[in-house]
């Protein structure tokens, strides 16, 4: 009753279906008669209406009369089984193929459609999962045995998968990498001591560029031979949208990944590469590997960092890119290192190209970012870690905290020719104070006074006005001008906001203890501050913020290693300025990335915010976008204090 299906040839592994054409085989009833009465003259036979047509690969099997069920089985073209279940009317199915067919049930005009993979269609609704359950308009007796005959098809269908697969995708090392002289070389060229950069060396007959730093790190192209390889590893992906470090798109780990491609990527490097790498390296690995795959869009960007954390030891890059351009960004960048073992300018920039492998030695020295990406393509690669025994590492460099200044005098004149009048007003100064302690932060729109801010603006936008870059880079990149070397109405806008009468002032909007004339806010405080006496202080710095201008997160960052006030006055912001093109401040909790304030610049506007010892900053990645802007509306200024009680 069942009509008969023959498989066509199966298609690649990556196509969309595999389509079974179902052929209608039209039979006369006598023909039918007479094949029951032959079937029924058998002897001996345990199975009834048994068929075998040598010209069909299709076979019918039916339980003894005795039993209250009939159990049909078909082989289908490649062997694959198809158990069909029936019971008054009702069947359920096993099936071992994700392949597309069709199948009509002779007692019903209803078609069921089944597609590759977990999406399956029927009658116009949607469910998931490999087996299709049938509505069923009475109750089946038989739900649980149902249910079992479907988890047992699922794990046929899985075996099936991986048996086929393991024969035709496959991942395997370029022949030319397998090379001893060339394995001899770059042994070699691994030293545990380390060598000085030098001008890179390229292998003519390989094209692999080793590139003698400390570490070393090896660049080579053409590096797999792939078959059916690579599936796309995006699918998985997921977005971080708001990261201190970097900003693009990233799978979870891929080691339990079950795609084709990925489990033969996955056991080719966990296994015979990490034995290469333990060869040329001499680094022994343990078996803990990460395997993640990142994709990188237009803006995105992973800032300088050494990769260090517990028991890495080799850093690994696969490219499954477009054609690409070094105009298209996304180089991967490593630094020169100062004395102090600290990046300093760029070394060397690799762009990727599809199938190059990029591998180095983590180490503190190990300084490397991915430039952002300019143009408007994905750049896909699967990267991760070998892990080993953790070895020592020499000290954290810690750098200096900014200088301080303490509070200096200004003639009430002066004063009042730099600030807006309305917050020297005492009722607006309470409701300000009020906010403040509630938010612990503020912003205060028109902070100076109108003509002052026009001319402070025109003496800091002049073009021999010096600037020069503010790192290192695993920090910070952002340009700064001295104040021993600014104009003079610049100098004094500083010694403004470093003045005891603006100490005065901001201790009046905040209730902190910046001056010694400041009320306490309750009788603890006045307590307290009968036993030590104030000394306030103030750092002071101005910065241009413009396309590359960042800041980071860092644990041993001495600004961040106290309670202060940050008073951050922007000036020649363009209205068009988005938070989109980055350059605002953002704050977070330690050890989290749920972010507690974002700080826009705004012209002539003085954001004050109060932090404690388990609040950071960064100032975000001012990106390619910014471009889109006119030439004179590409950067703004900051004078950026720090204030301390």
């Amino acid at each position: 009753k069942i009509k008969r299906m023959k498989n066509l040839p199966m298609a690649a592994l990556d196509s969309e279906t595999v389509t079974v054409v179902k052929r209608k085989v039209k039979t006369k009833k006598k023909k039918v008669k007479t094949e029951r009465k032959k079937r029924k003259s058998k002897e001996n036979t345990s199975l009834k209406g048994k068929s075998e047509p040598k010209d069909k690969k299709i076979q019918v099997l039916q339980k003894n009369e005795n039993n209250s069920e009939n159990v049909e089985s078909m082989k289908i073209g490649n062997g694959h089984d198809i158990e069909e279940k029936v019971n008054e009317g009702k069947r359920s199915k096993e099936f071992e193929s994700g392949h597309d067919f069709e199948v009509e049930l002779p007692n019903k005009k209803q078609k069921s459609s089944f597609r590759k993979g977990n999406d399956v269609e029927k009658s116009g609704e949607v469910s998931t999962g490999t087996v299709l359950k049938k509505k069923k308009k009475k109750k089946n007796k038989n739900a649980e045995q149902n249910s079992e005959l479907e988890n047992i098809a699922q794990k046929k269908i899985v075996g099936i998968k991986d048996k086929m697969n393991a024969k035709i995708i496959q991942a395997t090392l370029n022949t030319k990498y397998k090379e001893e002289k060339l394995k001899t070389a770059l042994k070699k060229s691994w030293s545990s001591n380390g060598y000085p950069l030098k001008i890179d060396t390229c292998d003519e007959d390989s094209g692999i560029k080793l590139m003698k730093r400390l570490p070393p790190l090896y660049y080579a192209p053409i590096f797999f031979n792939f078959y059916n390889l690579i599936d796309s590893p995006s699918k998985r992906i997921s977005m971080f949208y708001f990261i201190y470090l970097f900003q693009f798109k990233q799978t979870t780990d891929l080691k339990n990944a079950s795609t084709p491609s990925l489990s033969a990527l996955r056991n080719f490097l966990y296994g015979p590469f990490r034995k290469y790498l333990m060869n040329i390296t001499g680094i022994e690995l343990d078996n803990t590997v990460d395997m993640g795959s990142s994709l990188y869009e237009q803006t995105d960007v992973l800032l300088c960092h050494d990769d260090e954390l517990e028991g890495r030891r080799i850093a690994y890059i696969l490219y499954l890119v477009p054609p690409w351009d070094e105009k298209d960004g996304g180089t991967l960048d490593v630094f020169h290192t100062d004395k102090n073992g600290q990046p300093a300018d760029i070394a060397k920039s690799f762009f990727p190209v599809w199938n190059s492998f990029a591998f180095f030695e983590v180490s503190p020295v190990s300084f490397h970012q991915v430039s952002e990406v300019l143009a408007k393509k994905k750049r896909l690669s699967i990267n991760g870690w070998y892990h080993g025994s953790p070895v020592n590492r020499p000290p954290k460099f810690v750098e200096l905290p900014r200088p301080v200044k303490s509070p200096c005098h200004i003639e009430q004149e002066d004063l009042y020719s730099w600030i807006n009048h309305v917050y020297l007003d005492p009722w607006t100064q309470k409701e300000i104070k009020t906010k403040f302690q509630k938010d612990s932060q503020i912003e205060l729109e028109q902070f100076l006074a109108e003509d002052k801010y026009e001319a402070l603006l025109e003496a800091i936008k002049l073009k021999d006005l010096k600037w020069h870059y503010e790192g290192p880079a695993n920090k910070r990149h952002y340009e700064v001008t001295k104040a021993n070397k600014a104009g003079e109405l610049v100098r004094e806008c500083l010694k403004f906001l470093r003045s005891e009468a603006v100490f005065l002032i901001f201790s009046q909007l905040t209730g902190l203890r910046l001056h010694k004339l400041a009320p306490p806010d309750s009788e603890d405080e006045e307590e307290k501050s009968s036993e030590k006496e104030p000394s306030p202080c103030v750092s002071q710095e101005i910065r241009r913020v413009s396309h590359g201008s960042y800041t980071l997160v860092h644990d041993d960052d001495p600004v961040g290693s106290q309670y202060a006030l940050d008073a951050m006055l922007f000036l020649g912001v363009s209205e068009k300025w988005t938070q989109a093109l980055g350059g605002f401040t953002s704050y977070i909790a330690r050890d989290e990335d749920e972010e507690l304030l974002t700080v826009l610049p705004r012209s002539n506007s003085l954001s004050m915010v109060y932090r404690d010892k388990e609040t950071l900053k960064f100032t975000k990645h001012v990106n390619t976008s910014v471009k889109d802007l006119l030439e004179e509306e590409q950067q703004f200024y900051e004078v950026n204090c720090t204030y301390y009680e």
